[in-house]
């Protein structure tokens, strides 16, 4: 019997982890809840940490100091990393975003890049829907549309690096080892998507509906994107 793949997915009981967890649950691997005090009690039990999507000044407050230093040697003993969205530029070195409120240096810097966002050209806009359809283009040649929910593009790359996709303005999903951070919500589906939208005290309700249409069109090159990622996060380079 081949043995599934242990993913702790990282909750900080402000955001939904249920998409990331269904998704990595889809791929074959078994995901068990980690939140900070544990990574900081306990370390991390598992073949690689999933940090999701949501804020991630939310991450500093509980994980800065020990819970970093516990991810870090995690990592160099050999642990994967998967950040996406927030848990992207929160693995960064740093973060500038357009508006500044979040603007800083970022503890952890498992990848010495600079994360950039939000692309406003993938939203409807910054005071309406942050969601969108972007088009990346993968490693292996692939174009297609990803969820995008105001992630960075990644600059000034210093060091080792893979760029297993990229948007047209520059690097979305990069690997270091077996760290990767994507900017793209490459866990969701276009029919996840649809899902989990409503239209109660929504004004950005048909735009969603439209994104959730366009995304659904590339559901298999989305799942078959996340599976080389899933690879890369266990197996290595």
């Amino acid at each position: 019997m081949t043995r599934r793949p242990r993913i702790a997915l990282y909750q900080d009981y402000v955001h939904s982890t249920a998409g990331m967890h269904d998704a990595l649950a889809a791929h074959g691997c078994n995901v068990v809840p980690i939140d900070a005090a544990q990574i900081i009690t306990n370390g991390i039990d598992a073949d690689a940490l999933a940090m999701p999507g949501g804020a991630d000044l939310y991450y500093c407050e509980k994980l800065n100091g020990a819970g970093n230093a516990t991810i870090r040697a995690f990592v160099e003993a050999g642990g994967g990393y998967l950040g996406i969205c927030a848990g992207a530029y929160y693995a960064c070195r740093s973060l500038e975003w357009n508006s500044g409120e979040i603007t800083g240096p970022r503890e952890l810097a498992l990848i010495d890049a600079h994360a950039y966002g939000p692309l406003t050209q993938y939203m409807e806009g910054i005071d309406r829907s942050w969601c969108g359809a972007a088009p990346i283009t993968t490693a292996y040649g692939e174009t297609f549309r990803s969820g995008y929910i105001a992630g960075p593009v990644f600059q000034d790359i210093r060091g080792e690096a893979d760029v297993l996709a990229h948007y047209a303005e520059g690097p979305a999903v990069i690997a270091r080892g077996r760290v990767i951070l994507s900017s793209p919500h490459i866990e969701y589906t276009g029919t996840r998507f649809l899902a989990t939208r409503y239209s109660h005290k929504n004004p950005s309700a048909a735009h969603e509906r439209h994104v959730g249409e366009i995304l659904r069109i590339h559901d298999a090159a989305q799942r078959e994107f996340f599976d080389f990622v899933l690879k890369r996060l266990i197996n290595g380079a």
